[in-house]
């Protein structure tokens, strides 16, 4: 764990329950002082630990009812470039270098199946791919945050 202590776990369970709760709330659910929380939270920063807030988002109801993880497996050479075009995608929410035959993971979303296929032909049409594969989601079982194994740590006194 590194320079985390039981206090430094404890709060990032408690942001990664609810980013929204105040330094207060958390101190008081914690038994420590607002200041205490504010600090720790900082330090979290300064080290890399915590890099931001973010909002778990249910795109299905926005409007965006496909979503597909796509297996890419660009040039060698070409992945720097592959990767910098993938990122200018505005449909693509997640891109990952991974192991294997595909070397490339990423996520799309779309409104509908016709808007995926634009974005797949998209990607196809960059020239430096070698193969690609489609893996279209139907349902998600689970989204963790942080794992059960951390939260069992930060609740052992």
């Amino acid at each position: 764990m590194g320079s985390l202590d039981l206090l430094d776990l404890k709060i990032l369970l408690k942001l990664s329950e609810n980013s929204r709760k105040s330094f207060a709330q958390i101190a008081r659910e914690l038994g420590v002082g607002e200041s205490t929380v504010y600090l720790r939270v900082k330090k979290l920063f300064d080290q890399g630990v915590l890099k931001g807030f973010t909002v778990d988002v249910d795109y299905n109801m926005l409007g965006f009812g496909a979503e597909v993880f796509i297996e890419l497996k660009p040039i060698p050479r070409s992945v720097k470039y592959v990767v910098n075009e993938l990122i200018k995608i505005p449909n693509v929410l997640e891109l990952y270098e991974v192991s294997g035959n595909y070397s490339l993971l990423v996520k799309v979303i779309a409104r509908n199946n016709e808007e995926l296929s634009a974005v797949i032909d998209k990607i196809s049409s960059l020239g430096d791919i070698l193969d690609l594969n489609v893996r279209y989601v139907f349902k998600s079982y689970i989204k963790k945050g942080i794992s059960k194994e951390f939260e069992v740590i930060s609740s052992t006194d």
